[in-house]
């Protein structure tokens, strides 16, 4: 193992890199609650703007990979749902969503239709858009998606099928491209076991 790389996984890098947020308009930078990030901090000079300027890099990694769904898989995987809001407006109600969640999940619903629904005749973008949500964990149904939709049940059962497979497969791809990336970079530890190179107690 790299003892000088700053985490022990891909994982724990990312999951600190997306939860390390500014404070204030000025740029204000403070860790978060999140434990699996504040462990990746301890010692490891990643408080104030040193986390930040890591996080920043970790981040430009992930939006500079080759595979547009694939860092779209990670944004929609790691990057909190809704940012806090301190406006203090008769409105507030003390968080916006992140738009670059939501930009994440229109466009991996965009993307599904013809890479993993080529051929269905219910390929519209509402279907498409609660598909993707329930694969990243909003609590609905199929039945739900199927009347939303004015689809029938067992076509959207179809759908979700291949929808759920080919977003595992491509997340798997994903996460074995940013983790050569990260590791390249020295930020991510990497495991030699018998001339092997293994991330996360699995071989890549």
């Amino acid at each position: 193992m790299n003892d000088k790389a700053l985490f022990e996984s891909t994982h724990q890098a990312l999951t600190f890199a997306f939860n390390m947020r500014p404070q204030s308009a000025m740029g204000i930078y403070k860790l978060g609650d999140i434990e699996a990030w504040q462990k990746a901090g301890d010692g490891k000079g990643l408080g104030g703007l040193n986390g930040a300027a890591q996080s920043g890099m970790i981040l430009a990694m992930v939006d500079r990979m080759d595979n547009r769904m694939h860092s779209q898989l990670i944004v929609a995987k790691f990057a909190p749902h809704t940012n806090p809001c301190t406006c203090k407006s008769p409105c507030c109600i003390g968080y916006r969503h992140n738009p670059a969640y939501l930009h994440a999940l229109m466009y991996i619903a965009d993307e599904i239709g013809p890479r993993a629904l080529s051929g269905m005749t219910s390929n519209t973008y509402g279907l498409r858009r609660d598909l993707v949500h329930k694969h990243f964990g909003l609590l609905t149904t199929i039945q739900k998606i199927a009347e939303d939709n004015g689809v029938h049940r067992d076509t959207v059962a179809a759908a979700w099928a291949k929808v759920n497979k080919y977003l595992k497969d491509e997340a798997h791809h994903a996460d074995c491209q940013i983790t050569d990336v990260l590791q390249q970079a020295g930020i991510v530890a990497s495991i030699e076991v018998e001339g092997e190179r293994v991330q996360d107690g699995l071989p890549v």
